[in-house]
Formats: C-alpha cells, structure tokens, sequence
C-alpha cells in the first residue's frame, strides 16, 4: 500500500509534500494533469487525498466535502508540488485539451460543459467537479440560454463565495439572462412615461425622491450625493400599488406601468448584488434638465487588494448631437479627486463653463478637494495612465 505522505508548505493555490515522503507509486510527469480525490478529512483539520495512486495529507486553499475531485497540474515531482488554479497556459487550453479534460471528470462534451471548463482554464481558478457538474446540469435540464459573456460572469459570481452554489436554481441564473445595462435603459423609460403621464402626488414624489436629479434645482448637483432609495424603492411601490388597486382615479395604464417599473426595479437589485459579490458597482441616475430627462449611467470596480481603481463606464445621453464624444479619466485618493477632461474644442467651452459649479459642489457637498483640467481630444488616443487610489475611466 502506498504511503501516506503530509503535504505543506503550500502557498495559494500549491500543494507540496514534505521532504522524504515516500511515495507508493510512480508519480505523474511534470506539467500532467492529474485528479485530486478527497477521502475525507481529519480531526486536524487536514484533508486525506488520493492522488495518482498514492495517499497524502494535507490542507487546502478551497473548502471542499469528502468524495469531491479537483483537477490540479504538476508543477515538479522533487518535491512533488501541485497547482489548483493554474492548470495549463492560454496557449494550452485548446479543444482537445477540454475534451481531455471533461472526460477525465467524466462531465459529456456539451456545448455549455466545453465553455464553462474554458472559463475556469482562462480565469486559472480550481476545477471542482461537483460545482462544475451542477452548472452544466442546471443549465442544460432547464434549458437556459447564456452567452459567453453571460456565462462568463455567472461563473465570476459563483466563484466569489463558497456557499454561491447552494443557492443555484433556474431563477438565480436566469438572472444572468438580463444585462443590467438593459435594466437601466427599462426603468428609465417606464419614469419618463410615469413623470408625463397623469400620476397619484404619492408615486410622483416617490419616483422625484428616489430617482431623478433635477438639474433646474440651483442645488441639483449637491443633491445628487442624497439621491438614494433604490433598494427599498420597490417594496414601498408594492404599498402604492395596492393602494391604487381599487382606486378609480387611477387609470389601468399607470398601474400596469407602476407595476412595470417595481418589477424592473427588483430585478436591477438582484443584479446589482450579483456585480457587488465581484466588486463591480453599477448604478444609474435619471436627470431632469431643459424639460428632458437623460440617462446617466456609471460603474466602479472595486480590485482584489481593497482599493477603488479603473473603472467608471458612463454612458450619458444628454445631448448627444451637441456634445459629442467626451472621455474623463480620473482618480480619487483619499480626499482628492483629480480629473481630466477631454473632448472637442467646442464642448471643451461647454464644459469649462460649469467648472466653477462643479467645483464648488464637490467642495461643500462631498467634502472633495478636485483638481480639474480640460485638453483637447486627440482623435485615436485612448490611452490612460496608472495611479494609486480610484480610478476613473468615463466615456460618453
């Protein structure tokens, strides 16, 4: 029977065994993939492991139950080191190779098996079979229709947390059906519809409160920090719409259309959670200016070492004809905010003009020192430096 040897020394993702363990059985060759099969796990807290026919002992960097495979690569065999999320290069991961592999685990060949096992490959996180496993099921027995890009952050999100996957049904992954930017673009489009239509004063001065920054209002910008309510936005609909229910004063339309915008509503906040899980935060503002109203959205990503950094993506469809393109790249390091502007020349005046505005409301309405510059847009560059702090890249 083979030995049992005592793996430590591992850092993240690698497993080593101690020096002189004696090994039971020809171990695989370097850069081979192998199976790991968790037999259990002792009062230690190590886990007991079948690897390539022989035992060993050892923690692990990923939580998992006893008769869970993983797939791991051998980085050397003197001493016998392992990797979980670093299995083979973008060169390496091919057809054949996730053909290999999906018949190693045992998981068919399915279209879904074949891009979900690729994103884990690409993304260098562990292959855990009974989550992989799940997955591919769920979405083939529900027949759930995901693109790559969809696929893609589901399986951001469901590696986030170790209990994501207890909570995987038709409905959390139908979620990842909607993009949020889409979400954004329905809500909208539902208070435009309500705020010129013919409302209760309790929906509209929900809906002004809640969602709209109104530009007119001397202290709008300032305002715009307060604007909030968004998650509790839908349940306090819920009570206006029943309220309305036998109400004849209000028209069928208004109701179906408040009902429209509550269930929009619940679905931007399940989404939005699901972007938080990977430190992206995706919100939107409605504005009301020049008797229009216009579409602000916004994104921050928040990095793995706990620091705001790249990436504010803006869409504003506020004068499109007039303003053009304009591109804002900034950071944001404790209280200072430095920004710069660029765009044509003609909207660099526009914007110059608000500057003072601008200024002064970040100043007394945020409490942030900013320093901001404008330069003329070089047709083609879409270069951004690299700073500390949080960064801010816009595009409108």
């Amino acid at each position: 029977m083979p030995s049992v040897g005592n793996i430590t020394g591992f850092q993240l993702d690698q497993l080593k065994p101690a020096e002189g363990t004696q090994i039971g059985k020809p171990l695989p060759a370097s850069n081979s993939v192998v199976e790991i099969n968790v037999l259990g796990k002792s009062d230690s807290g190590n886990y007991r492991l079948l690897i390539a026919g022989n035992f060993f002992q050892s923690s692990l960097p990923i939580n998992v139950l006893p008769g869970e495979i993983l797939l791991a690569r051998v980085i050397g065999t003197n001493p016998f080191t392992l990797s979980l999320g670093n299995l083979m290069t973008a060169k390496g991961i091919t057809q054949g190779t996730i053909a290999m592999l999906l018949s190693k685990l045992n998981l068919g060949k399915s279209e879904n098996a074949g891009k979900l096992l690729k994103i884990l490959l690409s993304s260098k996180k562990p292959v855990v079979k009974s989550k992989l496993e799940k997955l591919i099921n769920m979405l083939e027995n529900e027949n759930i229709k995901l693109n790559d890009q969809q696929l893609n952050f589901l399986m951001q999100v469901l590696g986030s947390t170790d209990t994501s996957y207890k909570y995987l049904n038709k409905s959390y992954a139908g979620l990842f059906q909607h993009e949020i930017e889409d979400v954004h673009n329905e809500i909208f489009e539902c208070v435009k519809n309500l705020s010129n239509s013919n409302i209760p004063d309790g929906l509209r001065s929900l809906i002004n409160k809640s969602l709209i920054l109104n530009l007119t209002d001397e202290d709008g910008v300032v305002n715009a920090i307060g604007i909030k309510g968004k998650s509790n936005l839908s349940a306090d609909l819920t009570s206006l719409l029943n309220e309305m229910a036998n109400d004849s004063k209000v028209s069928e339309v208004v109701k179906s259309k408040t009902e429209i915008l509550k269930d929009a509503l619940i679905r931007n906040n399940l989404i939005r959670a699901n972007y938080q899980k990977i430190g992206l935060y995706s919100e939107f503002i409605i504005l009301y200016t020049d008797n229009k109203f216009e579409l602000f959205k916004y994104q921050i990503h928040k990095k793995n070492d706990g620091q705001f950094s790249t990436s504010f993506g803006f869409e504003l469809n506020m004068k499109p004809e007039q303003l053009g393109q304009i591109t804002i790249d900034g950071y944001l390091s404790g209280n200072n905010l430095n920004v710069d502007f660029e765009a044509s020349d003609e909207v660099l005046g526009f914007l110059e003009s608000g500057k003072d505005s601008l200024v002064e409301s970040l100043t007394k309405g945020v409490k942030i020192n900013p320093n901001i510059n404008f330069c003329l847009k070089t047709k083609g560059d879409n270069s951004a430096g690299s700073r500390d702090g949080l960064g801010i890249n816009v595009t409108v």
